[in-house]
């Protein structure tokens, strides 16, 4: 009788399919379970436009799924979804093997194993992807079932509302997580160090306990970091890798320079005709841009050298004046 309400009640064999599912679920969630439950619908009769067999009758509530199945749909909730989907770690979408378009609206509530997602507005939405309103910080998943869950009341959104608040602060984010982050790193680093040096030392088996646990570290702390803020703008963001990424940017001035004079030479080497008409007057006005440029030089020469002999002039006669006014001609000397 107590394992019967607790859901723990041994599945006998001549039991029904329902008796088998509902026996090992609690007995206060045994209505909400046979409610979603019985909303099963096999694949046909999610998209009618796929023109199912009329003759055969498409399975329904407890037929859709095996034993194992039901029970976890009763225990967590929500209504079997067509197709199977596939997370991995660190990333906010999902990739599913059938198009859910027609079937999942965005906004609604969903169900991977036990952790309830919505539908992110804003993020891609087609046939093989279906974005996640939080990362996925737990281990590679693949053909899992999704159900779609029922909405939120009124007392669930603000609860949402609340925890989104204290998680996604900058005291939490910095104080909290951060430093959760750097902690771990940093012990990681050690441990890192010390396994080395008693690997030099001969303890071997101490130091691949120590390695171990460092890498135990490093996941804990890259774990962490999927649920910064930071790590959800970057994929909001989308792909990095398939933006335009400008080749020349991580390169030196040298190198930029080396690169600019081979390019220049490979296209010297491979132009032909056109290339050569164009150096052809490329010459020319260079050589036209030579010889003006010597000519004004020879001119400002000239002109230089005439003004200084004027002015030469001019100040010997001044002298001589001066010098015959006081007196001091050559034949007084």
């Amino acid at each position: 009788m107590v394992q019967d309400a607790i859901g723990m009640a041994p599945i006998l064999g001549y039991e029904d399919k329902s008796e088998q599912v509902l026996k090992r679920i609690a007995i206060w969630k045994r209505p909400r379970a046979r409610y979603h439950i019985k909303q099963n619908k096999a694949a046909d009769a999610w998209f009618p436009e796929a023109k199912p067999d009329l003759k055969r009758r498409p399975k329904t509530g407890f037929d859709v799924g095996t034993v194992e199945e039901l029970i976890a749909q009763g225990r967590a909730g929500g209504v079997r979804v067509p197709g199977t989907v596939s997370v991995k770690e660190g990333e906010l979408h999902a990739i599913t093997d059938t198009d859910l378009v027609s079937v999942l609206p965005r906004g609604s509530r969903i169900r991977i194993k036990n952790i309830t997602f919505f539908l992110d507005k804003k993020g891609k939405f087609d046939a093989e992807t279906i974005p996640l309103s939080k990362v996925w910080w737990r281990q590679d998943i693949n053909d899992a079932q999704l159900y779609l869950m029922p909405p939120l009341s009124l007392a669930g959104r603000l609860y949402h509302y609340i925890l989104d608040l204290a998680f996604y602060n900058q005291l939490t984010q910095g104080l909290v997580i951060g430093q959760y982050i750097a902690g771990n790193v940093k012990l990681a680093n050690m441990m890192t160090k010390l396994a080395k040096k008693l690997r030099k030392a001969g303890f071997r088996k101490t130091a691949n306990s120590l390695k171990s646990s460092a890498k135990t570290l490093e996941g804990y702390a890259q774990r962490a970091k999927y649920l910064t803020t930071m790590h959800m703008k970057i994929l909001r963001a989308g792909n990095l890798a398939e933006k335009k990424v400008d080749p020349n940017a991580s390169l030196s001035v040298e190198a930029l320079a080396a690169k600019k004079d081979a390019e220049r030479e490979a296209a010297y080497l491979s132009a032909g005709g056109k290339k050569k008409k164009w150096e052809v007057k490329f010459d020319e006005e260079a050589l036209k841009k030579c010889v003006s440029v010597l000519i004004f030089s020879r001119v400002a020469s000239c002109r230089l050298r005439c003004a200084l002999c004027h002015y030469g002039r001019r100040t010997d006669a001044r002298a001589s004046q001066v010098l015959g006014q006081h007196g001091h001609g050559r034949g007084d000397v």
